[in-house]
C-alpha cells in the first residue's frame, strides 16, 4: 500500500525557501517573520510533523493561542504546502 501525498513524511525547508516565503509576505498588513520562520523551521526536526494534517492542525492551534494575523498563518500555511511536495 502506497502513502497518500497527506501520509508521508515532511522534507525540511531550506533556509532560503523560508526568506523567499517571508520576503514574499513582508509587506502583508499584521505579517511578522519570527513566527513564520520559527514554525517552518521546526516542521522537519519534531516528531508532531508526521503528516500535513497535522501540521495544519498545529498550525491552526498556535494561531489561535499567538493570535496569529491572517496573513502570517497564510505564509505559514504556504510553507506547509512545499514541505509536503
Amino acid at each position: 500500500m502506497h502513502p497518500t501525498q497527506d501520509q508521508t513524511r515532511t522534507r525540511a525547508l531550506s533556509d532560503e525557501q523560508i526568506d523567499t516565503l517571508i520576503l514574499a509576505a513582508s509587506k502583508k498588513k499584521g505579517f511578522r517573520e519570527l513566527p513564520v520562520r520559527n514554525f517552518l523551521s521546526t516542521l522537519y526536526h519534531t516528531g508532531d510533523w508526521r503528516d500535513k494534517a497535522n501540521a495544519h492542525g498545529n498550525m491552526e492551534a498556535d494561531a489561535r493561542i499567538y493570535r496569529w494575523t491572517p496573513a502570517i498563518v497564510l505564509t505559514i500555511a504556504k510553507g506547509i504546502r512545499l514541505a509536503y511536495k
